[in-house]
C-alpha cells in the first residue's frame, strides 16, 4: 500500500545576498574609506592653510595702504579686535571672526619685540600647518624672515621691525 504523498511545499529561491557577498563588499567599502579619508584629511588641512594664507595677504595689503595714506600704523588693540582705524580697509567680520585654524587675528603694534604685525593668538596648530602657511607667504622658516611663530601657538607676520 501506497502512503498518500503529502505535497511538499513549493521550493523558493532566495533573492537576498550570501553571507559571503556582504562581506565582500564590506570588505570593500572599507578600502575604498581608507584609501579616501586621508586624501580628504588632505585637502581639508591644504584648504585651511591657503585660505589663511590669503587672509593674511589681505591683511597685510589693507594695513600697508592705511599705513602709506596715513603716515602711520593703528594702535594696538585686543586679539579679535579690529582696530577703528581700518573700518574702511578691511571687513571687520572677517578680522573678528576665529580663522580657520583656530584662534584670533590680532594686530599687534609695539609689542612682541616688533612695530608693526599682524598675528594669530591662540591657535594651537602644529608647527607643521605654521611652517606650510610661513613657506607661501615667506622663507619657510618660522624662526626668521617677516613670518615668525612669536609665542605659543601664534604666527606674526611681521609689516615693520
Amino acid at each position: 500500500m501506497n502512503a498518500a504523498r503529502q505535497p511538499s511545499a513549493p521550493r523558493t529561491t532566495s533573492s537576498g545576498f550570501t553571507l559571503v557577498e556582504i562581506m565582500v563588499a564590506v570588505i570593500i567599502v572599507g578600502l575604498l574609506a581608507a584609501i579616501a579619508i586621508p586624501s580628504y584629511k588632505r585637502i581639508a588641512y591644504n584648504a585651511k592653510a591657503a585660505n589663511v594664507t590669503n587672509n593674511f595677504r589681505t591683511f597685510k595689503s589693507s594695513f600697508l595702504t592705511f599705513e602709506l595714506e596715513n603716515g602711520f600704523w593703528p594702535d594696538d588693540y585686543a586679539p579679535g579686535e579690529l582696530p577703528v582705524e581700518l573700518a574702511d580697509y578691511i571687513n571687520a567680520h572677517q578680522f573678528e571672526a576665529n580663522t580657520e585654524i583656530g584662534g584670533n587675528w590680532d594686530w599687534d603694534y609695539g609689542t612682541k619685540g616688533i612695530t608693526a604685525g599682524i598675528s594669530i593668538t591662540g591657535s594651537g596648530s602644529d608647527d607643521e600647518l605654521l611652517t606650510e602657511i610661513d613657506g607661501a607667504l615667506d622663507d619657510g622658516n618660522l624662526a626668521e624672515g617677516n613670518m615668525r611663530k612669536l609665542g605659543e601657538g601664534g604666527l606674526t607676520y611681521i609689516l615693520d621691525e
